[in-house]
């Protein structure tokens, strides 16, 4: 049938990534072990303290840094009176994140790697999100442009407000469907 084309078509959109990966190694890596599957920090689901889980798609500098500067107490952040010591050996966060990325960037070709050395800031994140629920920390970040979203339920999904706004559920014989073009002629 038509639709399932139309699945397949858009399904494979989506991909880009993946395949600039199958392209640049030769091979996809196993889930949670890519880039925008779970080998960042910053692009990673969280899991809260309700057990709901919280999705974090941080990929640029200046959004992971708002996102930590939102997390984190203010006295991280604060400037400190600099000296040729510290200057030098410890580079201040650039919250806009147009700097030079340095050793991070050499990382950009080796997500396993990524992923070992970024584990301490993953398991730091774990930690602080484990403190709040997730409605809490999306009342709380939502605002900032951190690149965070709720990850929901496929009930938690039909049911809000967005997905009622626009009219994309509707109920038959007593169950939830959702309303689709390819649908429409059934």
């Amino acid at each position: 049938p038509d639709h399932q084309h139309v699945v397949l078509d858009g399904t494979l959109a989506l991909q880009s990534m993946a395949l600039a990966t199958l392209h640049e190694q030769g091979k996809t890596f196993p889930r949670g072990k890519d880039f925008l599957t779970g080998a960042l920090p910053n692009y990673n689901l969280y899991r809260c303290r309700d057990g709901k889980y919280l999705a974090v798609g941080a990929l640029e500098p200046k959004f992971f840094f708002a996102f930590l500067k939102q997390i984190t107490p203010g006295w991280l952040w604060k400037k400190r009176k600099s000296s040729a010591r510290t200057t030098r050996d410890t580079p201040a966060p650039n919250p806009s994140g147009n700097a030079d990325l340095g050793p991070l960037a050499a990382l950009s070709k080796n997500p396993a790697k990524a992923r070992w050395l970024l584990m301490p800031v993953r398991w730091l994140i774990a930690l602080i999100l484990l403190t709040r629920t997730r409605d809490d920390w999306e009342k709380r970040l939502g605002g900032a442009d951190a690149c965070i979203s709720a990850s929901l339920t496929l009930e938690e999904a039909l049911e809000s407000p967005q997905a009622q706004a626009r009219d994309l559920v509707e109920q038959r014989h007593g169950k939830p469907m959702i309303k689709s073009e390819w649908r429409s002629g059934q």
